[in-house]
């Protein structure tokens, strides 16, 4: 329910929304899982460029953190851009879009499955409409035992989350 429509094909210019860390400069799984296939994307020869959306919690900012496994992965950093300005999901979409839209090619924006719900519903309030590309976040975690009960968790505050920023007035 929480989860937007699959992406058919991958578009030119990538926005991966950051997620958690660890503790500042080391990414948590959420994060690392999404950097994961945005370099899996990279590798079809479609996508030409990335930007990273998020900022820092005491530290080096969490989109830099992640630029650091694309560029380990064979990105180049010239087709990587950083924003470090956001803390929240509205913020990385606002403070992301103009960098997006300068650069050519169709714009999709890389998020969890169960978060991409959350995400097409701002940009709809936002009169914007990029491809959105969910990574199979909920999905995989629902397959192991272990991690059913942290994902249960994650499904709620997401389910706050979208009431909190329908309360706001940004969806």
């Amino acid at each position: 329910m929480l989860q937007s429509r699959w992406a058919e094909d991958p578009p030119e210019v990538l926005l991966v929304l950051s997620a958690d860390e660890q503790v500042p400069g080391l990414i948590g799984y959420t994060s690392f899982l999404r950097i994961h296939y945005a370099a899996r994307y990279w590798s079809t020869g479609k996508v030409r460029y990335f930007v990273i959306s998020g900022g820092s919690t005491g530290g080096r900012s969490i989109a830099a953190s992640m630029a650091e496994f694309l560029y380990t992965s064979g990105v180049p950093r010239e087709a990587v851009r950083l924003e470090e300005g956001s803390h929240n999901t509205w913020e990385n979409l606002r403070n992301s879009r103009p960098i997006v839209e300068g650069l050519p090619g169709r714009v999709g924006i890389l998020t969890s499955d169960y978060h991409s719900g959350r995400v097409a519903a701002v940009c709809r309030k936002m009169g914007w409409n990029p491809i959105l590309v969910p990574v199979p976040d909920a999905n995989k975690r629902w397959n192991s035992w272990a991690q059913r009960w942290p994902l249960l968790w994650d499904l709620s505050v997401e389910t706050a989350k979208r009431g909190g920023y329908w309360w706001r007035g940004w969806v």
